[in-house]
């Protein structure tokens, strides 16, 4: 057998080992499955995207290193960027699901959670079409500064943005950003994108959503 394969088993191996040791004890579980469970804020605490498995982040106290709560987002190996509101009353992310856990009919949705207890607070209905891409790299979706419109990007392979106003809870609409991949909060109602020329696409809303503008930077 390789020495380079065995070495990817054995640091698999210990990686899972390492893993399961940081994995809650049955009193967190139990703690967890009540309807009293909540989390308690802190300075540190850091969402960790887990790598090996399917579409999980963690949230770590940073301070300790104790694992506080496990989102799932969805039925994919892919990155899930869970985003808190400025508020930090609510968590919003961009999950993907199919009928048939990895066939059959695909739905895209924002899933919006309960900060403290991650209690299911509602979901938006979005365009099947999220970008997937490795857990290493950010940009997948983002939150206005203002904490009411959430920006997801597309790729299909067409690059596009899909536009959420999450304070009422409704998908605004799809806007085509051909070359431009990406997307970042830029303001209270603004959105910037990277573009393959070297440019920055900015996408601005109105105060209500009902209309957005573009403009686009010279290369750099």
């Amino acid at each position: 057998m390789p020495r380079t394969l065995v070495t990817f088993r054995t640091m698999l191996v210990l990686a899972l080992l390492a893993l399961g040791s940081t994995l809650p004890d049955r009193s967190w579980a139990a703690e967890a499955a009540s309807e009293n469970f909540t989390i308690e804020s802190g300075p540190h605490q850091l969402w960790v995207i887990d790598n090996l498995f399917t579409g999980r982040s963690a949230l770590m106290d940073g301070d300790t290193g104790r694992l506080l709560a496990v989102l799932t987002g969805g039925a994919r190996l892919s990155h899930m960027q869970p985003i808190s509101s400025p508020d930090g009353e609510e968590i919003y992310v961009v999950e993907t699901h199919y009928a048939r856990t990895w066939r059959g009919e695909r739905t895209d949705i924002v899933a919006i959670y309960d900060a403290r207890t991650l209690a299911d607070r509602g979901e938006i209905t979005i365009p099947p079409k999220h970008a997937w891409y490795p857990p290493f790299q950010s940009g997948s979706s983002a939150l206005s500064d203002n904490g009411r419109f959430l920006a997801a990007f597309n790729l299909t392979p067409a690059t596009s943005v899909t536009l959420v106003d999450v304070r009422e809870r409704t998908f605004l609409r799809e806007v085509g950003t051909p070359g431009c991949s990406m997307v970042f909060a830029a303001g209270d109602r603004r959105f910037a994108m990277l573009c393959g020329d070297g440019s920055v696409l900015v996408l601005a809303l109105n105060e209500d959503g009902s209309q957005v503008t573009h403009s686009r930077s010279k290369p750099f």
